[in-house]
């Protein structure tokens, strides 16, 4: 083959080597601004819910505070405004020295804290002990645990009844397993079974509701006063209410009882 026919092939070859680089180096450029765009609006949503979170937290007690004074103290209050002000100083446009993560980190601190110093739990559970109430302690105790903002701890609370000669709270306590209504699934250690329903809903700020329908209006009665008033709660509640006026859902039913704000699971 002639010399000058085999360079003219290798340097075609370079030559086609060198625009694919410069090609893909463009079409690279164009990829990842559109790919980092959306990482970071999805990013950017990731924290402006935490904040909006965090700054509702801390709204609802400090009108919970001016609305029933005594109701806090004022180291209380003094750690509520500092986490306030954590919130507020958080830039709302991304640049040099915004620092999202460590100022999440120091707001996730002080939230912890003034939660500590309320005695709230940032999670509680209030399902019966059947079949569906464990199946969503079991799957909201692997939540948490995973969770910085919440409280380890996921209370359940459980009808107390002797289950081959033992309180059945206390097998879930030992055995971390509800041998009676989901016997083979064990539960996460973090599960604490109850057998009061106040001490379930105590100190908690949101509060999950399984049950059979046609019990849950003595329930909710009997732990209405001991409800946060920044609490929330979720129903996974089958079923309506009927009476010879009108029909009510169990959403309605819960906020019309314990007058906080209600969602609704189910499928």
């Amino acid at each position: 083959m002639d010399d000058d026919v085999f360079n003219s092939i290798v340097n075609l070859e370079d030559e086609f080597e060198d625009i694919g680089y410069i090609e893909g180096l463009e079409a690279g450029k164009i990829t990842g601004r559109i790919e980092g765009r959306e990482m970071g609006c999805d990013n950017g949503l990731d924290i402006g819910r935490d904040l909006g979170f965090y700054h509702g937290w801390v709204q609802q007690w400090v009108r919970a505070a001016a609305a029933r004074p005594g109701l806090v103290s004022d180291r209380v209050l003094k750690k509520l405004t500092a986490l306030q002000g954590a919130i507020d100083e958080v830039p709302m446009a991304n640049g040099e020295g915004a620092d999202f993560g460590d100022r999440l980190k120091a707001i996730q601190l002080k939230f912890k804290t003034a939660s500590a110093m309320l005695g709230i739990n940032a999670a509680a559970e209030l399902p019966s002990s059947s079949l569906s109430g464990t199946t969503a302690a079991r799957i909201v105790g692997a939540n948490v645990a995973k969770l910085a903002d919440f409280d380890d701890t996921v209370k359940i609370w459980v009808h107390e009844e002797i289950v081959d000669g033992r309180k059945l709270t206390d097998i879930i306590n030992t055995e971390h397993e509800n041998v009676k209504y989901l016997p083979g699934h064990k539960l996460p250690d973090n599960v604490v079974a109850v057998p009061d329903a106040t001490d379930a809903v105590r100190g908690a700020t949101h509060i999950i509701i399984v049950l059979p329908h046609q019990y849950i209006q003595q329930l909710l009665d009997s732990v209405h006063g001991s409800i946060l008033p920044n609490a929330s709660a979720m129903s996974l509640i089958k079923g309506i209410g009927i009476s010879d006026q009108d029909m009510t859902t169990m959403t309605q039913l819960i906020h019309r009882t314990l007058a906080i704000p209600v969602s609704s699971l189910s499928g």
